[in-house]
């Protein structure tokens, strides 16, 4: 209580610096933050503050009121940090591969790789299971508009799909889109845990 305290007690400026901060931050690295230690979330959080203090620097040497200042502070945080997330960080991680500086991207696996990049666009999900079932969304575009999404990719390795065809271990691919519709006319959902899991196929259309 008394570090909140302490906090609260900082100049307006400093908050809304720290705020600004912390939020481009989330914004940059939401799903891509498993891995990061307290120090990670401090040195980054503060890369982004910057931006919003050199506005701060700029719009009070203009005179500038300061609900103006933090409003504009914040959205140029949210906006390198979203610019960051969507462009900017795979064109320096290409840079660095393309100069063999690094070929690491971050990540400590290669599934947490591939679930990270936002820029995919996944068509199809094969799933084969450990008792040897594999389940399968031959169409991902035809459940993007249900209220979950298409699909979910769990950090644990888990997936979440909506399976249209199954087929049993040394069968032939069955059709079961039928039984997705439930009763209140939405789509059943398959959730299937990480230790169920043996592989995953992703296409990328």
């Amino acid at each position: 209580m008394s570090d909140v305290q302490t906090l609260l007690n900082l100049p307006v400026d400093t908050i809304a610096v720290l705020t600004c901060g912390y939020l481009g931050y989330r914004l940059a690295y939401t799903g891509k933050d498993a891995k990061h230690k307290a120090t990670d979330t401090v040195f980054l959080s503060l890369a982004f503050g910057l931006v919003a203090k050199l506005v701060f620097v700029f719009m009070e040497g203009n005179g500038c009121p300061l609900w103006a200042i933090v409003v504009t502070a914040l959205a140029c945080s949210l906006l390198v940090s979203a610019a960051w997330r969507k462009w900017v960080q795979k064109r320096v991680f290409k840079l660095l591969r393309d100069t063999k500086v690094s070929s690491h991207d971050n990540f400590q696996s290669a599934w947490e790789s591939v679930i990270a990049d936002d820029g995919m666009e996944l068509s199809q999900i094969i799933v084969r299971r450990t008792d040897g079932v594999a389940v399968m969304c031959n169409d991902l575009h035809a459940f993007k508009k249900t209220r979950t999404g298409a699909f979910y990719l769990g950090h644990d390795g888990s997936v979440a799909l909506y399976v249209t065809h199954q087929r049993d271990k040394g069968g032939d691919w069955e059709d079961v889109s039928d039984e997705l519709d439930s009763e209140d006319g939405g789509k059943l959902m398959t959730i299937i845990p990480a230790d169920q899991v043996a592989s995953t196929q992703l296409r990328n259309s």
